[in-house]
C-alpha cells in the first residue's frame, strides 16, 4: 500500500511528491529530488532557493577541480 493510499487527507501536491518519488531510480537525482522536498517541508521556497544556491555553486567546484585535473595531466603527457 502506497503513502498515499494510507493517507487519504494528504493535499494533491503531497500526492505529487509520493508518487514521482516512488518512481525516482536510486541515485544522484533522487537524492537532491529528497533534499528539495525536505527544505521546503523545513522552511518553505526561500530555504529551497539557498539550498540549490549551495548545491549548485559546489557541485560547480566539484566540476572545476575535475576539469583542471584533467588539464595538468594533459600538460603533463604532451
Amino acid at each position: 500500500m502506497s503513502d498515499i493510499e494510507r493517507k487519504p487527507d494528504a493535499s494533491g501536491s503531497e500526492q505529487i511528491f509520493v508518487k514521482i518519488e516512488e518512481e525516482m531510480e536510486p541515485g544522484d537525482v533522487r537524492d537532491l529530488w529528497l533534499a528539495v522536498r525536505r527544505e521546503l517541508n523545513e522552511g518553505g521556497p526561500q530555504s529551497v532557493r539557498t539550498y540549490l544556491e549551495a548545491e549548485y555553486k559546489r557541485r560547480k567546484a566539484i566540476l572545476k577541480n575535475a576539469i583542471n585535473e584533467v588539464s595538468d595531466q594533459l600538460e603533463k603527457t604532451s
